[in-house]
């Protein structure tokens, strides 16, 4: 069995309630996303149950965890480094999730755009094809309007000159007027 805990939403109770879990649980496995934001107290909470077995963590940072988690914690653990997505593992990734998006249309071109500007990042693919498709007033996303709403050539969204005019896009082309 298993729990999922974030350092950042999950507060003291919830960690917790989670070791009286794994207390009667032989085997859990405790998955941590943001590890990295544990506090130096509720990591020293944490260690004797990796010591004695009762918790096995499988935690997930996107800082380095040698500047950001305790050592006591890290010689307890295996560390792995998770490499960057190639741009085809992007370009299937994000071809799953158009079944969520209604009526999507895209062109091979525009995957391939976005596939490039997420440097291996595929929730930023994601972030960028849904802005992409509720920008646009007939859910078809191509190169020019990638382009349009994408206007730094790297991987972030020029904020400064882009979100007013993606909310512009939004606010025109959106049919049902509700916040997301």
């Amino acid at each position: 069995e298993y729990g999922f805990l974030n350092a950042v939403i999950n507060s003291k109770k919830d960690f917790d309630e989670t070791v009286t879990k794994a207390k009667e649980i032989d085997g859990f496995v405790l998955i941590m996303d943001e590890i990295h934001r544990l506090n130096k107290d509720k990591q020293d909470l944490l260690l004797p149950y990796l010591e004695n077995g009762i918790i096995t963590l499988i935690g997930m940072t996107t800082a380095n965890p040698y500047h950001s988690i305790n050592p006591a914690i890290r010689s307890r653990c295996q560390l792995f480094e998770l490499k960057p997505l190639e741009i085809s593992d992007i370009k299937e990734g994000l071809k799953k999730g158009f079944e969520h998006l209604n009526k999507l249309s895209i062109d091979e071109e525009a995957l391939d755009y976005i596939a490039s500007l997420a440097g291996g990042d595929l929730r930023f693919a994601y972030n960028l094809l849904e802005v992409a498709y509720y920008s646009s007033s007939d859910f078809k996303i191509d190169l020019e309007l990638l382009k349009k709403i994408n206007n730094n050539s790297k991987k972030l969204l020029n904020f400064n000159d882009g979100i007013s005019e993606i909310l512009k896009e939004i606010e025109n082309n959106f049919k049902h007027k509700y916040c997301i």
